[in-house]
């Protein structure tokens, strides 16, 4: 499978480094844009709204605004956007009981959810239709 545009949501620059290297290796897009914080991902978004990614790795936990955070902000664009971009949550315990946890996993916009580290196999995974 081919992706046009991938949007990595993550503050930690290992996590991003180790995504984009399984993205790229397992030849799933030739274009990768990354942020480190919400606020710089909304900016990015806010500019280029004409070429939405297809699909987001969203990471969950990150200082100031979280990954919940993006999802509230996110519910704000145009239905299209929201229709064609698939945000796929990446959290660091998956099995968290916490209320921020359960509403992230639980909201409407995220198709799937992985537990870092991102791998071949679970790239692999990701229903995409």
């Amino acid at each position: 499978m081919h992706v046009k545009k991938i949007l990595i949501i993550d503050d930690d620059d290992v996590d991003t480094y180790l995504s984009k290297r399984i993205i790229f290796e397992k030849d799933f897009t030739r274009e990768i844009v990354t942020a480190s914080s919400v606020q710089e991902a909304m900016e990015y978004l806010s500019v280029h709204k004409s070429v939405f990614p297809e699909i987001i790795f969203l990471d969950l936990n990150m200082p100031g605004q979280n990954g919940l955070d993006f999802l509230e902000a996110f519910s704000a664009f145009p239905a299209l956007a929201k229709s064609s971009t698939k945000i796929i949550l990446l959290m660091n315990v998956v099995s968290s009981n916490d209320e921020v946890t359960f509403k992230a996993t639980s909201h409407p916009l995220v198709k799937y959810v992985i537990e870092k580290p991102l791998t071949e196999e679970k790239l692999g995974n990701i229903p995409l239709n």
